[in-house]
């Protein structure tokens, strides 16, 4: 056993144990969990740079977040607006068809009233001689309508020839039934002329009836 001791330290060491003082190693000497050192200030220098470049990327996506924002407001404007201009194209189109709808009618309008008119029949026919001689044929002439409505009045009007020829000529241009001319009716100065007469007349008649039934009941009596 004593062999066994043999080279053995010469210090001995004491039960109580005691530990030399600690040296401060430095940050490049340092080790975290067997990393070295150096590694370890890239790792924290690339972790520096990896928070400024997410707080870029936050920054930016903020700004895209803001853009999409503005995007969708001024899509909602044009929404707006073109809602405004097809309403406002529908109106000028609905204006542009009532127009045109009045073109049509006035247009037909016009054409009826250019078309000569066709005579229904001839109310009257007066002469009428100037002082110079010259003989005029007036016919107050009703027209024929194209309108359903009866309780409207018939148009008339007075149409002048100058010759019975030209008024049988008018009166053979409709189709259908022949339109009968009728007699030469007295002009006003001739019916002025005429007015003593019948007032004479009017007052003779009567007393010439009381008359006749007088004579006529005494020859009965007898």
């Amino acid at each position: 056993m004593a062999d066994d001791d043999v080279g053995a330290p010469a210090a001995v060491v004491s039960g109580d144990l005691t530990c030399s003082p600690c040296v401060e190693e430095s940050p490049q000497d340092a080790q975290v969990e067997g990393v070295p050192a150096t590694t370890a200030v890239q790792s924290v220098d690339e972790a520096a740079k990896w928070k400024e470049r997410s707080g870029r990327l936050g920054n930016a996506v903020n700004q895209q977040k803001a853009r999409i924002q503005e995007l969708e407001e001024s899509d909602t404007r044009l929404k707006r607006l073109l809602n405004l201009a097809k309403r406002s194209i529908e109106s000028k189109d609905a204006s542009i068809e009532s127009l045109k709808q009045q073109v049509v009618e006035l247009k037909a309008a016009a054409a009826k009233q250019g078309r000569p008119k066709d005579p229904r029949r001839i109310l009257h026919k007066v002469k009428h001689v100037t002082h110079a001689g010259q003989t005029t044929l007036w016919c107050l002439v009703e027209y024929t309508s194209d309108d359903d409505d009866e309780s409207r009045p018939p148009e008339c009007g007075w149409l002048p020839f100058q010759h019975e020829a030209d008024l049988l000529e008018y009166v053979r241009r409709p189709s259908g039934e022949p339109v009968r001319v009728p007699d030469l009716s007295l002009p006003p100065s001739d019916v002025l002329q005429m007015v003593p007469y019948c007032s004479y007349i009017s007052f003779f008649v009567p007393h010439v009836h009381i008359s006749f039934r007088i004579c006529t009941k005494t020859h009965l009596d007898t």
